[in-house]
């Protein structure tokens, strides 16, 4: 078999590196479900949903985990303010549990490869706890004030995710709170009287947000070193340093041999705020578009990058759909349904010249998901088809061949399926 090693851009070493192993673990931050999700929300979804998609087709087996935040006082807020207007809600979770309906949603609009495990804070409550208290045993965290806090001068590379430097001693005092002991360190266990709380060794509280998925890495890898840490570039500081921090101190080994980000979503060259009006939610986007040309706008990109939302690019991408839609149509015009079989993997391996265009894509997707590589590979693709069928006697052995290619190209992007 050829394995065609996949790259990919880790944060922490700032390199391409290759993971070959018999099971790839990727684990992806999910949303903290306290409203609709937004199209800044679908793109690490989607993008992660591919590489899923492709270690699998290259042969790998792959565990993927996406958390659910369904504790956090952006939901406590929001839950708050929809009480005052009425009574839809009967708590906290309910409310988080109606949005995160919504959110598992997207999976079945977009058919997307399902997490194997969506884990939820209210549901691990316990065994967060005690997590928190294998910190403590570690001498990692220390109590004051009613807070648990994470001691991040307990490790000596603490900031070597996200490249920043803690200096002991040397903090000016105005910047540090009188319960922290570095400027850094981070709740762990908070304590609070507003909103949903549970009874703990350091009283009434809930967990400190990057506590969660650390946790959840740690129970749903059996401690180990994960494959993959995905999520948005927003994410890479401070929640992702943070959560490798306490992985670390009890484990005393890495999270992740890859940290893998996606780039943020611009709306016309700006940040997505609402107070601007250019904030969307995907809902009120796929009234407007198909699902498939959302997918392609998405995957068509540097995910490294920050990508540009605007109506004249998503247009773009309609046409193309057209074009691929409008294929489909000439070529079963042209040959039967019976005489089109489809191709697998190692089918395209072994037989490198034959399949040609599906071969340009599977290495550019091995060269950390150069997607807009592949957009000129399908582009050039849907051309040649076209042009052959135009063709008066053109041996009818060749179209087969490459709409078998765009039929695996599909299939491989999740369009038409």
């Amino acid at each position: 078999m050829d394995h065609l090693p996949i790259k990919l851009f880790d944060a922490k070493s700032n390199s391409n590196q290759i993971i070959n192993e018999e099971i790839i673990n990727i684990y992806v931050c999910g949303p903290t479900v306290y409203d609709e999700l937004h199209i800044g929300n679908l793109r690490p979804i989607l993008f992660y949903d591919l590489v899923v998609r492709t270690y699998e087709t290259f042969g790998f087996n792959v565990k993927y985990v996406m958390n659910i935040t369904d504790i956090d006082d952006k939901i406590i807020q929001r839950f708050q303010e929809t009480k005052t207007h009425n009574n839809d809600f009967l708590d906290e979770i309910e409310y988080a549990t109606f949005f995160a309906n919504k959110f598992l949603n997207l999976f079945e609009i977009f058919n997307l490869r399902k997490p194997n495990n969506f884990p939820r804070v209210s549901e691990n409550i316990e065994k967060i706890q005690q997590f928190l208290q294998e910190i403590i045993t570690n001498d990692g965290g220390y109590y004051n004030d009613d807070n648990l806090f994470f001691d991040v001068s307990s490790l000596d590379d603490y900031g070597s995710l996200s490249k920043i430097k803690i200096e002991q001693n040397k903090i000016s005092e105005k910047n540090i709170t009188k319960i922290k002991k570095n400027e850094e360190d981070f709740v762990l266990w908070k304590k609070t009287t507003k909103g949903i709380k549970y009874d703990s060794p350091w009283g009434k509280g809930r967990p400190g947000w990057h506590s969660e998925c650390s946790f959840f890495i740690y129970d749903l890898f059996d401690k180990q070193t994960i494959s993959i840490h995905g999520g948005g570039i927003d994410l890479k500081f401070p929640h992702h340093e943070n959560e490798r921090s306490q992985f670390k101190i009890v484990t005393k080994k890495e999270l992740a041999k890859i940290y893998s980000y996606v780039g943020h979503v611009m709306v016309n060259n700006e940040k997505m705020s609402k107070s601007k009006g250019n904030f969307f939610y995907i809902s009120t986007l796929l009234k407007e578009y198909d699902v498939d040309v959302i997918k392609l706008f998405i995957l068509f990109s540097n995910y490294k990058k920050p990508l540009n939302f605007n109506d004249d690019i998503l247009q773009e991408y309609e046409k193309l759909l057209n074009k691929m839609n409008n294929l489909k149509n000439n070529v079963l015009n042209y040959l039967s349904i019976d005489e089109i079989q489809t191709i697998d993997f190692l089918t395209i391996r072994k037989n490198k010249k034959k399949y040609f265009f599906a071969n340009q894509f599977l290495e550019y997707l091995a060269k950390d998901f150069s997607m807009q590589n592949n957009h000129s590979i399908l582009i050039k693709l849907i051309k040649k088809i076209n042009k052959d069928l135009k063709e008066k006697n053109k041996n009818k052995t060749e179209i087969l061949i490459n709409y078998q290619e765009f039929l695996f190209i599909c299939k491989l992007i999740n369009i038409f399926q």
